[in-house]
C-alpha cells in the first residue's frame, strides 16, 4: 500500500467516525428533546388534574369556615409563638410565588401551578392571622406593624437551578405538612395542660391538609425528572439535601425563639427531619442504598456537581423499577382524567418508556 493509499484510507475512517459522532449527537439530542417533552407534558397535565380534582375538595375559607368566636383566650404562651412564626413565614408568599414562577415562566404546567400553589399559601396566612387575633394574643394594630415590618424585607430564591428548587419545594413542603400535623396533634392532646382547642386544632389540620396536597404535587414532579433524567436530577438532590434550609431563616427577626419554641413542643427538629421528611422521600424515590446518597450529598458540600462529574451512577442508589411502577401509575391516573374530562384528544399525556442504561 502507498503512502497515498493509507492517507485516503486514513481519511475514510476518520470521516466515517466523524458521521458516527453526529449520528450519536444527533439522537441523543432527540432523545433529550423527547424525554424533556414527557416531563413537561406529564406536569402541565398533572396541574390540570390538581385544579379539577385537587383544589376543589379544599375549598375554605378563613373567616367564614371556622367559629372564631369560640377559641380559647388562654392558649399556652409558646403555642401561640408557634403559630405566629408559621404567620410570619407566610408573609413571603409574594416573594415565594414571584420569584418561582419567574424562574420557570416558560414552562406552562409548572408556572400556572405556582399561582394556583401562592394563592392557597396565602390564605395560610389569613388563617394564622385570624388566630392571632382571636386568640387575643395579637391585636391588630400591632400585627399590623410586625406585617409590614416583614414585608420590608424580601426572599430570595435559594437555588437558581429551576430543578434543585422544585426538589427544595418537596423537602420544604413536607417538613411544613410535619409541623402543622404535629401542632393539631399536640393541641388536642393536651387538656391537662389546658391548651386543648377545637378550633386551633382544625385551622391547623385544614392547612396540614393543604400542604399534602402540595407535597405530592411537587414530588410527583421530581420523580418524573428522575425518571427521564436520572444523572442530573441526582446532581440536584445531593446539593439540595447539601444546603437545605427552611425559607425566611434568616429574614425573619424572631426566627429563633420560634425555631425553639418549635423544638420544645416536639413539633420539628432534627430527628423529626430525619425521620418524617428524609426517609419517607428516600423511599418515594426508591433509593435503595442511603450510605451512597449520603456519599453525594457530601461531595457536593465541597464541588458544585453535574450529572457528568457524580461519583455514583444513579442505578446504584435509586431502585430503577420503584421509579418506573411511580411514573406508570402517574401516566395511567392522568390518561384516566383527560379521558373522563374529554380532553385526551386534545393533550393525549402518554409515557415514553426511558431505560437508565442509556446515556443522558
Amino acid at each position: 500500500m502507498s503512502v497515498s493509499d493509507e492517507f485516503i484510507e486514513d481519511k475514510a475512517t476518520t470521516a466515517h467516525d466523524v458521521v458516527l459522532g453526529v449520528c450519536h449527537e444527533a439522537n441523543a439530542a432527540e432523545s433529550q428533546r423527547r424525554r424533556q417533552q414527557c416531563v413537561d407534558r406529564g406536569i402541565a397535565s398533572l396541574y390540570r388534574w390538581y385544579v379539577a380534582r385537587s383544589q376543589p375538595s379544599r375549598q375554605w375559607n378563613a373567616d367564614t369556615d371556622f367559629r372564631w368566636k369560640e377559641i380559647r383566650r388562654d392558649l399556652p404562651e409558646d403555642i401561640l409563638a408557634i403559630v405566629q412564626g408559621f404567620y410570619a413565614v407566610e408573609q413571603f408568599i409574594p416573594d415565594y410565588a414571584a420569584e418561582l414562577t419567574g424562574l420557570l415562566r416558560k414552562n406552562y404546567g409548572r408556572s400556572q401551578f405556582y399561582l394556583k400553589w401562592g394563592s392557597e399559601e396565602a390564605r395560610h396566612a389569613d388563617l394564622w392571622q385570624n388566630v392571632l387575633l382571636a386568640s387575643g394574643y395579637r391585636t391588630l394594630p400591632w400585627l399590623e406593624d410586625y406585617s409590614r415590618e416583614l414585608r420590608s424585607r424580601s426572599w430570595e430564591l435559594p437555588f437558581d437551578d429551576p430543578l434543585e428548587m422544585l426538589i427544595y419545594t418537596v423537602l420544604q413542603e413536607r417538613a411544613t405538612q410535619i409541623n402543622y400535623a404535629r401542632l393539631r396533634t399536640a393541641v388536642s392532646q393536651c387538656g391537662q395542660e389546658g391548651c386543648h382547642d377545637p378550633v386551633l386544632e382544625l385551622a391547623a389540620k385544614t392547612i396540614a391538609i393543604d400542604e399534602v396536597a402540595h407535597f405530592e404535587f411537587f414530588l410527583s414532579a421530581t420523580i418524573l425528572h428522575l425518571y427521564y433524567f436520572p444523572e442530573r436530577t441526582l446532581a440536584a438532590l445531593a446539593r439540595v439535601l447539601a444546603f437545605f434550609e427552611m425559607p425566611a431563616v434568616t429574614i425573619v427577626p424572631d426566627y429563633e425563639p420560634f425555631i425553639e419554641a418549635l423544638y420544645r413542643r416536639g413539633l420539628f427538629g432534627k430527628k423529626i427531619y430525619y425521620a418524617e421528611v428524609f426517609k419517607l422521600i428516600c423511599r418515594q424515590f426508591g433509593v435503595s442504598d442511603v450510605r451512597k446518597l449520603d456519599n453525594c450529598v457530601k461531595a457536593s458540600r465541597t464541588t458544585q456537581l453535574d450529572a457528568a462529574g457524580l461519583p455514583l451512577h444513579p442505578s446504584q442508589i435509586f431502585d430503577f423499577e420503584t421509579i418506573q411502577e411511580t411514573v406508570i401509575s402517574l401516566f395511567q391516573r392522568l390518561g384516566r382524567f383527560e379521558q373522563e374530562a374529554g380532553i385526551y384528544e386534545m393533550f393525549q399525556t402518554e409515557l415514553i418508556p426511558f431505560d437508565w442504561g442509556k446515556a443522558e
